[in-house]
C-alpha cells in the first residue's frame, strides 16, 4: 500500500512539475508582445488605424528583439509563419480592415502562445 501512495504523490508532483514548466518560458520581456497585441486588439475596435499602425510596428520592432527566443523555442516554420502573420496584420491595419484585422490579431496570437507552449 505504501508503494501505492508513493507512486501516486510522484505522479502528482511530476503533473504539477510539468504544468508549471509549460509557463517558465514566458518572460517579463515576452509579456511585451502579448500588451501590445492587447493594445491592438483595442485600437482595432475603436477603428483608430493610425495608432493600430503605429503599435503593430512597435509589436515588430519588439518581436525582432525577441526573435533568437522564437528560434529556440519554436521551429523554422513557427517563426516564419509569425513572420507572415505580421506581415498580414500590417497591410489590413493599412487597409482599415477591421474583421481581417481582427482575424490576424488571433491568429497571431495563437502562433505566439503555440511556439511558448512547445
Amino acid at each position: 500500500m505504501s508503494k501505492h501512495i508513493n507512486f501516486v504523490v510522484f505522479l502528482i508532483m511530476l503533473g504539477s512539475l510539468i504544468t508549471g514548466c509549460s509557463n517558465l518560458t514566458i518572460m517579463e520581456k515576452d509579456e511585451i508582445l502579448f500588451n501590445k497585441i492587447e493594445l491592438l486588439q483595442d485600437y482595432v475596435e475603436k477603428e483608430d488605424w493610425e495608432q493600430a499602425l503605429s503599435v503593430i510596428n512597435d509589436f515588430q520592432i519588439d518581436y525582432r528583439n525577441r526573435k533568437w527566443k522564437m528560434q529556440f523555442l519554436g521551429g523554422l516554420d513557427d517563426y516564419r509563419e509569425l513572420e507572415l502573420e505580421i506581415e498580414k496584420l500590417k497591410e489590413t491595419i493599412k487597409e482599415n480592415e477591421k474583421l481581417e484585422s481582427k482575424v490576424g490579431l488571433r491568429q497571431l496570437k495563437h502562433r505566439i502562445l503555440f511556439i511558448y507552449d512547445l
